[in-house]
């Protein structure tokens, strides 16, 4: 039998009109409460998978931030999937025929369509009220203006949580993102073909947005480096050791380079999760000596007994999967230290810290 959940807005509000009208008062209070209730449930979560064209994606928007005034006037999470036509070649002219605006068009006529369409989504979007998230997962075929629009809005909104996934396409065009601040959770995942400047420009812009966000708890990072080249980018490319230590509590690099040093170091002093994905050479002793010597996690808590083994015993040598910490007297470990390696698979090391 559905819950409540799964039931459909529009049949919230169904039901909630014929109660209205009732002569019964309580039926008609249970009805503001049904109201209320839609309103929450359509408003937890914005998934956006244009099909057709980018005009249904606006009116999609539009209509989202139209009930957003119905209600409780609160969304929680923004996920937008794809901004542009799931077609195999789309352009401006399959945008414009969806909008009966004509399939022969000059350069002005591009531009000025392609200034219609942002303002327009650009309205749409910034209608939408309380946004906490934002997971963007790009298409090849989004425009440049639409990343414009979407980091412009992060920008405005002070959007705590911002994950954006480059895999289905990228564009050069950054405007807005490295202006990005105040993030509380920051992911983002490059696109894996990408061409080198790509990555040295997103990499740059990602460093600035990290440096403006000093309340940074969570970040993951994927680079599109398969090789630890000369030139690939380290994890100090993004925590610099110049700046005020991040109060990082997870933390999670894939495919990129991971060398040490004390000066990046207390960036880690609140990190209860490390993980570390990569396939390149040389980096896993790195890692392993900084773990090996505590120097990013000192197993130290106030009233800690005599019997509770050091960091070094738990995690044990490398290759092996650590021991279990023993408990001392009166006290409770929630979480331990645990290293996996699997010559199959990319090597990975995760921490976990009381």
């Amino acid at each position: 039998m559905p819950g409540l959940t799964d039931l459909a807005t529009e049949l919230f509000y169904e039901i909630s009109s014929h109660l209205d009208e009732h002569a019964n008062r309580t039926l008609r209070l249970a009805s503001k409460k049904l109201c209320a209730v839609a309103s929450s449930i359509a408003l937890s979560q914005l998934k956006i998978d244009c099909q057709a064209s980018l005009t249904k994606t606006v009116q999609k928007l539009e209509a989202y931030g139209t009930r957003s005034t119905r209600g409780a006037d609160y969304v929680s999470k923004a996920v937008i999937l794809s901004l542009s036509p799931k077609e195999k070649t789309p352009t401006l002219e399959s945008i414009a025929r969806s909008i009966h605006l004509g399939l022969q068009l000059t350069p002005a006529d591009k531009t000025f369509l392609e200034a219609k369409l942002l303002t327009k989504f650009t309205s749409a979007l910034f209608a939408l009220k309380d946004v906490r998230s934002i997971s963007w997962h790009t298409s090849a075929t989004d425009p440049s203006w639409a990343f414009k629009a979407i980091y412009g809005y992060v920008v405005a909104r002070k959007v705590p949580v911002f994950h954006v996934d480059f895999t289905g396409g990228f564009h050069l065009d950054l405007t807005n993102f490295d202006r990005i601040t105040c993030l509380r959770c920051f992911s983002f995942t490059n696109l894996p073909e990408s061409k080198p400047i790509y990555n040295i420009r997103l990499l740059r812009a990602a460093a600035k947005i990290i440096h403006n966000s000093p309340d940074l708890e969570s970040l993951e990072i994927s680079t599109a480096y398969k090789e630890a080249i000369a030139d690939a980018p380290t994890v100090s490319h993004l925590l610099r050791g110049d700046l005020p230590p991040l109060s990082l509590k997870h933390l999670s690099v894939c495919r990129l380079r991971f060398p040490l040093d004390d000066s990046i170091l207390p960036h880690f002093r609140s990190l209860k999760s490390l993980s570390v994905h990569h396939n390149f050479d040389g980096a896993r002793s790195d890692i392993w000596d900084t773990l090996k010597d505590e120097k990013i996690h000192r197993h130290q808590r106030q009233g800690c007994q005599q019997g509770v083994p050091r960091l070094p015993e738990v995690l044990g040598s490398a290759g092996t999967r650590a021991r279990q910490p023993r408990q001392g007297v009166g006290e409770h470990v929630e979480s331990r230290p645990v290293l996996f390696e699997d010559p199959a698979v990319p090597f990975e090391i995760v921490v976990l810290r009381t």
